[in-house]
Parts: structure tokens; C-alpha cells; sequence
């Protein structure tokens, strides 16, 4: 899941630009981290960097709660579907007629 600076409301703002310049910035930094050189950075741009790794931590995880619940609530779908086809077909010819089913 790509990095995210953030949406802002502002007409003027393009957020597909800021996200792909965090982007960019997020995988620059964290090369420079993986090559033990973390020493490089300015110290702001560090703290931008851990707020940064946080608050995208927060997201995959609000993101993935999400899909678990997305997914849930469909496999909740499929089943009352089965419950309620299997009723259905216990029924008799008047009974799904009355019901509105023929």
C-alpha cells in the first residue's frame, strides 16, 4: 500500500502530486535507512519521517480492518442468501406465488 501524505479539501492542492512526492520522499529516506546511513537526514526530516512511518502504520492497519470487514459482511450476505434459497425451496407452488417468487 503506497504512501500518503494526507488529502486536503483545497481546490489548489493537487494530491496525487503531494502523495507521489511523499512517495518518493518515503522510499528515498528509507533507502537511505536500509544502508545505515540514517545520519544523512536532517534531523526535521527525520521527525517528519517517523511521524510519517506512523501514521502510515495507522492507515494499513484501519485499511485491513476494513477489508476483514468488507469480507465479513459478504460472506454474511452469501450466507443468508443459501438460508434463504433453501427456504424457498421448501416451499410449495401457492406459497412462493403468494410470496411474490413466481
Amino acid at each position: 500500500m503506497p504512501c500518503r501524505s494526507g488529502m486536503t479539501p483545497d481546490p489548489y492542492v493537487n494530491n496525487r502530486e503531494i502523495d507521489k512526492l511523499t512517495q518518493m520522499l518515503c522510499s528515498l529516506i528509507r533507502n537511505i535507512h536500509s544502508d545505515g546511513k540514517l545520519y544523512l537526514i536532517p534531523s526535521n526530516v527525520k521527525d517528519w519521517f517517523h511521524i510519517h512511518e506512523e501514521a502510515d502504520r495507522k492507515r494499513i492497519l484501519e485499511e485491513e480492518a476494513e477489508r476483514r470487514y468488507q469480507e465479513e459482511q459478504q460472506r454474511l450476505r452469501e450466507e443468508r442468501l443459501k438460508i434463504i434459497s433453501r427456504a424457498v425451496l421448501k416451499l410449495t407452488d401457492e406459497e412462493k406465488a403468494a410470496l411474490g417468487f413466481k
